[in-house]
């Protein structure tokens, strides 16, 4: 499980929140978040410590899995998106759940990636890469915006 020094994804993320109650997953997704070089990795097992965490801390990026202490996955992606200062925190559910509706109900919470287990690095890679081009998009609109401010 290695990453490749020339990743898209090498060192984007530096601070990442990773949320999941069941201790194998939990250590699985430490263990490939680490590979990808953040400067802080902090896990936790309910979705009220995630939220709490995020208020208090800059986050890079969100691995949800869908099994959390007091919720499900799709709640804590719900709460993620009703915060306006999060609404583009890059959110990516990692879960065994691979029924339809569960994963329509986690893209339509606002999840930016649905990775189902058991994964590979190269699977979590194209994630995080299409992750971060997302995370683009904002600022490509807030210079869009600026230029057509100035026309007016």
């Amino acid at each position: 499980m290695t990453l490749r020094k020339d990743s898209k994804v090498f060192g984007h993320y530096k601070h990442v929140l990773v949320l999941s109650n069941v201790e194998v997953h939990a250590r699985r997704d430490v263990s490939i978040v680490k590979a990808f070089g953040p400067d802080v990795l902090h896990l936790v097992a309910s979705g009220s410590e995630g939220a709490d965490y995020l208020s208090a801390n800059p986050v890079d990026l969100v691995i949800c899995d869908s099994s959390l202490q007091d919720m499900d996955g799709v709640k804590f992606v719900h709460l993620v998106r009703n915060n306006l200062n999060l609404v583009n925190l890059p959110v990516i559910m990692v879960t065994l759940e691979n029924r339809k509706n569960y994963v329509l109900d986690s893209i339509a919470a606002g999840c930016n990636g649905y990775v189902l287990r058991p994964y590979s690095m190269e699977t979590m890679e194209r994630y995080l890469a299409l992750a971060r081009q997302l995370d683009t998009y904002p600022e490509i609109e807030e210079v869009q915006l600026a230029e057509a401010k100035e026309l007016v």
